[in-house]
């Protein structure tokens, strides 16, 4: 992953999370656009933002609030923190290095 993808990716994750602290009914009112988008633009949308799609199927839980944004913030650091972690390794695999 680049670091400009790196960086797009946090900057979603954390208006995201801004939003799930400030104004949980905006996370209430996307989650209804997106049940009422046709199945095809539904799976274009799922498919772009998809870590944010799946923490978006986490808010829609019945789950303690608590719950909810633990599990959303865990998310959130793994996501990226993998991101980075795949990105070194190509880096990696493409500069011929390892230790050996």
């Amino acid at each position: 992953m680049s670091f400009t993808a790196f960086g797009v990716m946090v900057v979603e994750w954390l208006v995201f999370i801004a939003v799930l602290l400030l104004s949980p009914a905006t996370l209430d009112w996307v989650a209804v656009w997106f049940r009422r988008l046709p199945i095809l633009a539904k799976i274009v949308v799922a498919l772009i933002f998809l870590p944010l799609a799946l923490a978006l199927w986490v808010w829609r839980r019945p789950w303690l609030l608590l719950e909810r944004q633990v599990i959303i913030a865990i998310m959130a650091v793994l996501w990226c923190v993998g991101g980075l972690s795949v990105g070194a390794l190509r880096r990696q695999a493409r500069s011929g290095g390892g230790s050996a």
